[in-house]
């Protein structure tokens, strides 16, 4: 009589076999009928190569050619097929002529090689001649007028890479004509790195951009600007010379004020310079930002009750990173937050002096400038302001160790133990400036507005820091002191006052903030 065990465990051992015959792990997919089907894979380097080799046949040995194109009096053969599946223009064109096999294009006689050209990219992507200086143009001209949308692009990149000073708004005005993506893209980042420096700039090209492109531009997390202060005084800067009357300006900050950040401007700002400016408050968006912006400060998980908010950092933005980190475990809590953390007071344990450093680090690439201002000081001993490298040891007490750059109390320049050069005493209300530049690998210090010493060979991730010694010092972090940009004095008929008649009177109207730029 058959073992009951084993005629189980022969079942258990074919259903083994059957599913290494068809599981997933099988070398071997078997069907179980004719009528199975299996999957294709695609290979699109096998077939891109393989069907640009059989239409480059096609186009130069004139294999199968059905139609001939007469081009500033010159015969060229081609195929019918290839022409309809490119271009739309040429959809109508083969349509007017019905089964002919003659079709004339109307051609500037200048343009005879750029349709050469164009007529190889139909058939290969690609050509053995080139785009220059000399031909882009009315390449793109006639790319675009037949629909060659990949060679227009290739022209537009053409126009980007080979430009030495780079015009932003005469290209985005290609861009925007010629309806070239890659192009549009590639100015919104040159917008975005430079954007600091183009804010400084007499001649500001931003101010002669289209208001869509200061959209796409502002929403981005990549815009390099240390403070969003001076973003949104260059937004408001733009509306005002942008808009001919303070209806349409505000019309145009309608649509780029939610796009500004506000939790990361400095809440005095927001307080003293933008709720007191009637004008700019006169924009309902604008009260509900704030009010959305002072929401988030008191609590950063609410959820929004009239518009949605963008808190993200942008990529140099130094408003978020440049706060006093309270709960660094080596400041041993002698420490005291003020001023939503921007201030730090030294108010216990006399005597012992440790490391303060801000919550977040600055990264290369980039450049960052911020200042320290001394609110108080007590007594005459120790007070360390700088920055510290990654791997520095911020258990040790004062800044002199290695990975420090520093001025002291005296003026000392030091990095480290060692002083490189002498500047001026420090005093209250004074203020110590840094600029910070990645790509020059340069530290350069500042004593209220004046340069004293520049450090040399400043590179990797750094930490500004402070260590003070005397109970009752006081340091605050600021970046450039912001002050409201003056909106709201142009006229309703749309004079400006600056523009005003001598000798004629002011109406009265809107008054921006009393503080300048």
């Amino acid at each position: 009589m058959e073992d009951p065990k084993a005629k189980e465990k022969g079942k258990e051992k074919d259903k083994g076999k059957e599913k290494d015959t068809n599981g997933k792990g099988s070398k071997k997919a078997k069907l179980s009928s004719p009528d199975d089907l299996v999957e294709i894979p695609f290979d699109p380097k096998g077939f891109g190569e393989q069907l640009q080799s059989g239409m480059k046949l096609l186009h130069e040995n004139k294999l199968l050619s059905d139609i001939e194109l007469i081009v500033a009096g010159e015969r060229l053969t081609a195929h019918k097929f290839v022409l309809y599946a490119w271009s739309r223009k040429f959809q109508e064109l083969l349509k007017d002529i019905g089964s002919a096999a003659t079709l004339e294009v109307k051609v500037d006689p200048k343009n005879l090689d750029n349709f050469k050209l164009m007529l190889d990219y139909m058939y290969t992507g690609t050509s053995s001649q080139r785009i220059t200086q000399k031909n882009v143009m009315d390449l793109l001209d006639l790319c675009h007028e037949f629909g060659i949308a990949p060679l227009k692009e290739e022209c537009g990149d053409f126009l980007f890479d080979s430009s030495e000073d780079i015009n932003a708004v005469y290209l985005l005005e290609l861009a925007e004509k010629y309806e070239t993506k890659r192009l549009e893209k590639k100015c919104a980042e040159y917008l975005a790195e430079n954007f600091e420096d183009l804010m400084e700039q007499e001649d500001n090209l931003l101010m002669k951009l289209r208001v869509s492109t200061w959209v796409e531009l502002i929403k981005s997390d990549e815009v390099k600007v240390t403070r969003e202060e001076d973003l949104f005084n260059t937004v408001l800067k733009y509306a005002d010379m942008r808009g001919a009357t303070n209806e349409e300006s505000r019309a145009i900050l309608t649509q780029l004020l939610p796009h500004i950040r506000f939790s990361l401007c400095s809440p005095k700002f927001l307080v003293e310079e933008v709720e007191r400016n009637k004008a700019l408050m006169d924009i309902p968006i604008l009260k509900q930002l704030l009010f959305e912006t002072f929401r988030y400060r008191v609590n950063p998980k609410c959820t929004p009750l009239f518009t949605q908010i963008n808190t993200k950092r942008r990529k140099a933005n130094l408003n978020v990173l440049l706060q006093w980190d309270k709960d660094q475990p080596f400041t041993h809590g002698i420490y005291t937050l003020e001023n939503d953390g921007f201030t730090a007071h030294k108010s216990s344990q006399p005597g012992t002096i440790y490391v303060l450093r801000t919550k977040g680090r600055l990264e290369p690439p980039g450049r960052y400038y911020w200042e320290v201002t001394i609110e108080a000081m007590a007594g005459s001993q120790e007070l360390h302001i700088g920055i510290a490298e990654d791997n520095f040891n911020f258990h040790t007490a004062y800044l002199r160790a290695p990975g420090s750059y520093y001025i002291e109390r005296h003026g000392g320049l030091m990095t480290g133990h060692n002083q490189v050069a002498s500047g001026p005493r420090l005093g209250v209300n004074d203020n110590v400036g840094f600029s910070l530049d990645f790509e020059e690998e340069t530290l350069t210090v500042f004593h209220n507005g004046t340069p004293c010493h520049t450090f040399q060979g400043v590179w990797g991730n750094m930490w500004p820091c402070v260590a003070a010694r005397d109970v009752g010092t006081k340091l605050t972090l600021v970046g450039r002191s912001p002050k409201l940009y003056k909106f709201g004095e142009k006229k309703d008929d749309g004079s400006t006052t600056k523009k005003k008649k001598k000798g004629s009177k002011s109406t009265s109207g809107d008054k921006g903030s009393s503080s300048s730029k």
